[in-house]
């Protein structure tokens, strides 16, 4: 058989010469069920049929295991560098780092997750249930971004095709295509060839940029068996490869497998579609089985790997360099590549795409004004993180929906015009070149994406170390004792002057100097002294770094008189018979800190106002909020006040508030520090690097203390970052 497959692979005309290369091998529990592949080559994830997970280095020949809270059903593995994908037999969807470190877990569907797929920009999750259900998730935290729909059995296959504008969802009989941002279904590939009785069961798909592929068991009009006599009552049962183009319904390629007796059992694509690989069964009994590589345009056969046992599953590298093929015995072989010569690259630094509305609208307009787009070839980049800012105008003149950078919505989207806007939002990057698509939906449904290609290197640890800058400010706030000694906090001073600490120490990045961090304790804290050190924020460069950081109560109005509902840091000279006249109000904040030119203005609160003393934990020790007037208003919070004035002042604006709304910020005596800056501490001085890459990232600290302060407290106090533009790949920190 094996003979016979190779004199196949001979007959057919020249094409890509393909050779390969062992780059390891493993095995898992039960026979394989999934398979990723990261973009570059270096991972391999594999699923067995036991659910267990397996993590594979193929530079270090290395496999580790991966726990898992339930069985394993789905896998995919993050284009960015961020990780990979699981979804599990108990309806779970988790993602994990490239180290195998689970870093969410979110429930998927109601009877088991069966599918699983990562957006080209790496920012979106889209499963598929058992139950029928299509959901897309943030990649970030897994947050729910969107469902778009219900399959009537369940979902098979899921893939992000048409650079990520579209969703494919395959049941064993049926595919449909779903719009990713405008939440509506559309026409796409149909599983009925018009040379076929209807699929008899499909079990398979793979999407690309703009290609995608199933892989089915058709029926068809019979020939007489292998004389080849036509018979009008008989009918062929065998297995076909289709491939669509865009959203075309009808497929552009028909491969059928290399012998009549092999069935295929999974396909993978690359991202150019210009090959395919295919995981089979064949024989007779089905024992035995290869991986093959086809050359899509010639519906060639180029490459053949034998297999120990029947194929099960197959997963290709973005560029086809690195195929990870399993088994029914749970086999996993890793094979190099060569011959795949990539259409990947292009010269042009942007392309852009666009479709209009159902009725006639013309695709939005997106006009990108940092970073330089002009020069020819990719956009080159040295650093971990890259500002895009431009502006986006709909034609027809209803105005925009939104603008996604990344598949993140962007919240610094500002009018600029009549019906035109500007956006701003932050990206982070790995280092090689990579895509940042820009995409924007008119309120008339009219769609348009721009793909910027970025070459990045990025910043040396030296590099990192040695940048200094006399441009960064701090202003820091710590208030434990009041005028009014009735009102006075235990650790909020020694949590302000611990925070300045780490600052000017040798740990931190941003070229803080002793001389550029305000300290203002106590009664060096007054209104006065507050308002003039936010205007000292105002000095930082504008390519700089500016922090506030805040420890204290914070208090609404009285419910009687003009000023009710409004919001004000208390000071150390505050009257409490007299808030609107003596405290600082988060208008007046708001207006000194629009003035700040820094590039990234940081804001961390340790205060907190909450309605009234029901339910507080007091085995947590007392909390950071001030009692009395005005305390049953669930909107008369001071966290949510400075998310809502001061993170949406300007782009580049992160608020990091030490609860959520009609929560408390707790100080237990235990700790010696208020639970928020404790852990703030903590992830500065490395507990936050979770990549192990010896730097803790903001956006590292942030999810690092949101979740330990959760924890700790046991949900009654959970950290708020504010839903703005801000750059998560900025490092903070140096873990030695």
């Amino acid at each position: 058989m094996i003979a016979l497959t190779f004199a196949l692979l001979a007959a057919h005309a020249p094409g890509a010469q393909l050779t390969s290369q062992p780059a390891g091998s493993f095995a898992v529990e039960g026979e394989v069920s999934a398979l990723g592949v990261a973009a570059d080559g270096s991972l391999v994830v594999a699923a067995g049929r036991g659910g267990k997970l397996t993590l594979w280095n193929v530079q270090k020949r290395q496999a580790a295991p991966v726990p898992l809270s339930a069985g394993a059903a789905a896998v995919a593995v993050s284009t960015d560098r961020r990780g990979f994908y699981v979804g599990t037999t108990k309806g779970m969807v988790a993602a994990f780092s490239r180290e195998g470190r689970l870093l969410w877990e979110v429930p998927a569907a109601q009877k088991g997750v069966r599918a699983i797929a990562a957006s080209p920009d790496g920012s979106l999750v889209a499963t598929g249930g058992r139950d029928g259900t299509v959901r897309l998730w943030t990649a970030k935290d897994g947050s729910p971004f969107r469902e778009l729909g219900r399959h009537e059995r369940e979902v098979v296959k899921v893939g992000f095709t048409a650079g990520g504008r579209r969703l494919l969802s395959c049941d064993d009989a049926t595919i449909r295509s779903w719009q990713v941002y405008a939440a509506a279904p559309v026409s796409g590939p149909e599983n009925t060839p018009s040379e076929s009785f209807g699929p008899f069961h499909l079990f398979g798909a793979a999407a690309s940029d703009d290609h995608f592929a199933t892989v089915g068991q058709y029926r068809y009009v019979g020939k007489g068996g292998l004389g080849g006599t036509a018979s009008a009552t008989s009918f062929v049962e065998d297995d076909r490869i289709f491939v669509y183009h865009g959203g075309a319904p009808t497929p552009e390629h028909s491969i059928r497998p290399v012998m009549l007796t092999s069935d295929i059992r999974d396909v993978a694509l690359t991202t150019d579609s210009r090959f395919l690989a295919t995981a089979t069964e064949r024989g007779r009994t089905k024992q035995v089985g290869t991986a093959i590589l086809w050359e899509i345009e010639r519906e060639d056969p180029r490459l053949v790997i034998d297999l120990a046992a029947a194929g099960r599953a197959v997963a290709l590298s973005a560029d086809g360099r690195i195929l990870a093929a399993g088994d029914s015995k749970g086999n996993v072989v890793v094979q190099r590549i060569a011959g795949m010569e990539s259409d990947l690259a292009d010269s042009a630094a942007s392309t852009a795409v666009g479709a209009g509305s159902g009725d006639g609208c013309a695709p939005p307009q997106i006009q990108i004004q940092e970073p330089p787009t002009g020069r020819g070839g990719p956009i080159a980049v040295s650093a971990r993180s890259l500002l895009v800012r431009g502006r986006a105008k709909d034609p027809c003149g209803r105005g925009i929906e939104g603008v996604w950078v990344n598949g993140e919505r962007i919240t610094s989207f500002e009018p600029a015009g009549a019906d035109a806007y500007q956006f701003s939002a932050y990206v982070g990057l790995t280092a090689g070149e990579q895509q940042v698509v820009v995409r924007t939906i008119s309120q008339a449904g009219a769609e348009a994406a721009l793909n910027l290609k970025v070459q990045a290197t990025l910043p040396t640890m030296p590099e990192l170390k040695n940048a200094t800058s006399n441009g960064a400010r701090a202003v820091v706030v710590g208030i434990s004792h009041y005028q009014e000694s009735g009102i006075n906090l235990n650790f909020a001073d020694r949590d302000a002057r611990s925070f300045a600490g780490l600052l000017v120490g040798q740990r931190t990045l941003g070229g803080f100097r002793k001389e550029s961090v305000a300290v203002l304790l106590n009664e060096r804290a007054t209104r006065q002294d507050i308002a003039q050190g936010l205007q000292y924020l105002d000095k930082a460069g504008e390519a700089e770094v500016a922090i506030l950081f805040f420890a204290g109560h914070g208090a609404p109005a009285p419910p009687e008189g003009q000023a009710t509902g409004k919001l004000y840091l208390i000071p150390h000279d505050i009257r409490t018979a007299d808030i609107p006249g003596t405290g600082l109000a988060m208008a007046e904040v708001q207006r000194l800190l629009q003035s700040v030119k820094a590039r990234h203005l940081i804001v961390f609160v340790d205060a907190c106002h909450s309605g009234g003393i029901g339910g507080e934990d007091l085995s947590l020790g007392s909390a950071r909020r001030l009692e009395g007037a005005g305390a049953a208003s669930a909107g008369n919070d001071i966290n949510a006040e400075f998310l809502r004035r001061v993170a949406h002042s300007t782009p580049s604006r992160v608020v990091f508030a030490s609860a959520e709304k009609n929560q408390v910020a707790y100080e237990p005596i235990e700790l010696g520090a208020g639970v928020f800056t404790h852990f703030l501490e903590l992830g500065l001085r490395g507990e936050a690097d979770t990549n192990h890459d010896h730097l803790v990232t903001l956006g590292e600290l942030l999810e690092y203390v949101r979740a330990a302060v959760r924890t700790y407290t046991k949900g009654v106090q959970v950290p708020a970052i504010s839903p703005t533009s801000f750059d998560r790949e900025l490092p903070l920190a140096i873990v030695e």
